[in-house]
């Protein structure tokens, strides 16, 4: 798994989304390990090009969770940092499982 590559020595993956999120409106996979949020994705057909974003647990500040849409419901997850804030956007359960998750980690 390419992810491997960004990962720290001693740094074990402790939650994975079932389905990529929009984040900058970009498809991205979310893991969460005991250190850090990563956010990853690979573009490309012929020529891969990785992209990844960190950003260590103890720099998010607050999380707010949103539900938007009547019919096809998404959840919208914001995640204020030290120097930013980040939106996360995507299926209801699957933004709300992440939320979750982030929770039991900070």
């Amino acid at each position: 798994m390419p992810l491997e590559n960004y990962l720290l020595p001693n740094e074990n993956v402790l939650y994975n989304s079932e389905r990529p999120v929009s984040y900058m409106d970009k498809k991205f996979w979310v893991y969460i390990t005991e250190r850090r949020l990563i956010l990853y994705r690979i573009s490309g057909i012929i020529f891969k090009k990785e992209e990844v974003f960190t950003e260590n647990l103890r720099n998010l500040k607050n999380l707010h969770f949103n539900q938007i849409g009547t019919i096809r419901k998404k959840g919208v997850l914001r995640i204020l940092l030290t120097r930013d804030e980040i939106e996360i956007r995507g299926k209801l359960d699957d933004i709300r499982a992440l939320f979750q998750h982030i929770q039991r980690k900070i």
